[in-house]
């Protein structure tokens, strides 16, 4: 039940919203509020008010059955369309900040401009690396230690680092520090988006915040530990980056 419960909270319901709604679907006839405080042992105005809720959303509907008000659940084929509508919604809100950003990219002074931006705390960081998965480019490349702040963060935000930058196709050049004895082996698609190599051996443990170049931009984030980020903008110091990059890349050794 717990599983279930998760499950309908990625899709965006309350934690008591999808209790309710897990436990209405058992009454495919509908059901009163009486029977669903009993399999829940929720209060009856946080059973209303959620109620609501679902039925804001498409999810429940009200019946009247013998002067009584049942609630019956929709099948989970309206989850799906539920879904479907806030992926909708989320794109079109993307094509208005794309349009937003061009606008805003013809106000800004012509000529090459250099932008440093310090970003602190957990929030910061991750605003900095989502620049990067929405990147214009969908390339990348990264210089990072082997205790990097995606490898020390939870793994639910590192899940949904993997996948956004899946579904935004972002391939990259990635060089490491030599092999982790306890990490695990990349797949073959990992290797094919990766692009994994070794830097130098003299270069082990001399550092610990990760670089990813992008764009015209270079992001430095540093461990878990320290909890901040630079954002560097500006098309000199990129190219500058980028040569030191291909130094380093043409030295390094191949993924094995």
């Amino acid at each position: 039940m717990d599983q279930m419960t998760n499950q309908l909270q990625s899709l965006g319901l309350g934690k008591t919203e999808a209790q309710l709604y897990i436990a209405g679907l058992a009454y495919p006839r509908g059901v009163g509020v009486q029977d669903l405080q009993k399999q829940t042992n929720l209060k009856r105005p946080t059973i209303y008010h959620n109620l609501n809720l679902l039925e804001s959303r498409g999810l429940v509907a009200k019946v009247s059955s013998m002067n009584r008000t049942l609630y019956t659940f929709s099948p989970p084929e309206q989850l799906e369309r539920m879904v479907e509508a806030e992926v909708r919604e989320s794109k079109a809100k993307l094509k208005v900040l794309a349009q937003f950003q061009r606008q805003l990219e013809a106000l800004q002074p012509i000529g090459n401009q250099t932008n440093v931006r310090h970003f602190e705390g957990i929030l910061g960081v991750k605003t900095v690396i989502d620049m990067a998965l929405y990147c214009k480019k969908p390339e990348w490349r990264v210089i990072a230690p082997v205790d990097n702040f995606l490898r020390q963060f939870d793994n639910n935000y590192a899940k949904y680092y993997v996948i956004t930058r899946k579904r935004h196709g972002i391939k990259s050049k990635t060089l490491w520090e030599q092999p982790d004895p306890n990490g695990r082996p990349l797949t073959r698609q990992e290797i094919a988006d990766r692009q994994p190599r070794y830097l130098p051996e003299v270069m082990r443990g001399q550092f610990t915040a990760t670089t990813i170049l992008f764009d015209n931009k270079i992001a430095i984030i540093t461990s878990l530990q320290d909890q901040s980020a630079v954002l560097i903008e500006s098309d000199e110091i990129s190219a500058l980056f980028g040569a030191l990059f291909e130094g380093l890349w043409v030295s390094s050794t191949p993924y094995a």
